[in-house]
């Protein structure tokens, strides 16, 4: 039996590869993939950091007041300098952790320290022995107390007129142009945050402060610096 031939007309899979358009559209739409997902990994950290610095800041507020139910309704100094000739014996993280008031950090030497644990900001990567990160307002709430000066030292919590929106220990700096660097205290005079001794926004544009009643805000910096607010009892 003869078998005709195909007629011309039979249609045959003829495989082709994909045209330059073709490929520049799946090669931009992973770009864009690859893009949102960055984005929305970097979001959710900075969202996990957030949420473990108001953690941090209320343990630390909480230890801080339970501070002043053991010293006459007192706040820790600023910096204690009753050692001979008014040398500085500690600042008050460290005064704070050696009371037992929070879990003590020890260096490689078994030296107290305060730079990991509750006592870091994570969005603050510059190590300091004895902070990281957070401070309270220098010079009204925290002051200085010197064996030289009678009396001296922070205030009573009794002497607070505004404790659910005075500063008592937030998110600080203290190059004011680098927000990862950390110090223990801020000025409590905000004109002279532009230089040091800053607030820091770090998270998202927002400053972590716990207040002295023990609640924790999030405050953009035109917050803070709203009239009438006082957030650190500066009276010019």
């Amino acid at each position: 039996m003869n078998i005709p031939p195909p007629s011309g007309n039979t249609n045959r899979f003829t495989p082709r590869g994909f045209t330059l358009t073709e490929v520049l559209v799946v090669i931009t739409i992973i770009v864009v993939l690859a893009v949102l997902s960055t984005l929305g990994v970097s979001k959710l950290r900075s969202s996990a950091q957030g949420a473990t610095c108001t953690s941090n800041l209320r343990q630390i507020g909480a230890a801080m007041i339970s501070y002043t139910t053991d010293n006459s309704g007192q706040l820790p100094p600023l910096e204690d300098r009753t050692k001979s000739g008014d040398g500085l014996a500690g600042i008050w993280p460290q005064i704070v952790a050696d009371g037992g008031y929070l879990p003590r950090v020890t260096n490689s030497a078994g030296k107290l320290s305060c730079n990991a644990g509750v006592w870091a900001c994570p969005g603050c990567t510059v190590v300091q022995t004895n902070y990281q990160g957070y401070g309270g307002a220098e010079g009204t709430v925290m002051q200085v107390k010197k064996g030289s000066v009678p009396g001296s030292g922070s205030i009573r919590l009794a002497q607070i007129s505004r404790p659910e929106r005075t500063w008592l220990v937030g998110d600080t700096a203290n190059n004011a142009k680098d927000l990862k660097t950390g110090w223990y205290a801020i000025w409590a005079n905000p004109k002279q945050w532009t230089n040091s001794h800053a607030p820091a926004a770090r998270h998202g544009g927002k400053v972590n402060v716990c207040m002295v009643d023990g609640h924790v805000e999030s405050l953009t910096m035109k917050e803070l610096l709203s009239p009438g607010k006082d957030y650190t009892m500066f009276k010019p």
